[in-house]
């Protein structure tokens, strides 16, 4: 059956992990929760607190939680019975593409758009960094590389661009 009129473009959806629950992220920057999906009338809760589009949404494996994010490059932790209690983990280094949560809730993954995965604790304290090659993360994203590739003579490594302001080098010998 349908479950609300629903006038914004929808962008991620995450079903829960032990109830008929039913999370979906919005262009709005909005999250409305599902529940009694299956029933006559489906209850629903919203979760707004990104400006930009929702890119992923993920419950924890209890399903006392939801952890959602998008471009503002920031992890929101929600408490699922309080849409007014969450607490976020800032300054992510690109904007977020997908999330998972690992068993009994010991860590949360996070894939960032310029080719990371950081590793958070349920504090939402960063446990580690996995980054090799980035890229920029551009709004066409057509040209990854825009400053091309450079062969530095003296150390003998790629060197092109990466994150906004920043150069990388590229060991082909070692990696």
């Amino acid at each position: 059956h349908r479950i609300g009129g629903y006038d914004r473009k929808i962008t991620c959806l995450a079903g829960h992990p032990e109830e008929e629950c039913l999370a979906v992220g919005d262009s709005s920057g909005r999250v409305a929760v599902y529940k009694n999906l299956f029933h006559n009338r489906a209850v629903h809760g919203v979760y707004h607190w990104h400006t930009l589009p929702v890119t992923e949404i993920a419950f924890s494996k209890s399903g006392g939680h939801m952890y959602t994010g998008g471009s503002e490059c920031v992890l929101v932790k929600w408490t699922l019975a309080n849409p007014h209690q969450k607490s976020f983990l800032p300054r992510l280094p690109a904007p977020i593409k997908h999330l998972t949560i690992a068993p009994e809730n010991i860590y949360v993954a996070v894939s960032t758009l310029d080719n990371g995965i950081v590793v958070v604790n349920p504090q939402r304290k960063l446990t580690s960094v996995i980054q090799n090659f980035t890229w920029g993360v551009t709004a066409s994203g057509k040209d990854l590389f825009p400053a091309g590739l450079t062969l530095d003579p003296r150390s003998g490594s790629l060197v092109l661009n990466s994150r906004t302001g920043h150069v990388q080098f590229f060991d082909t010998h070692r990696k």
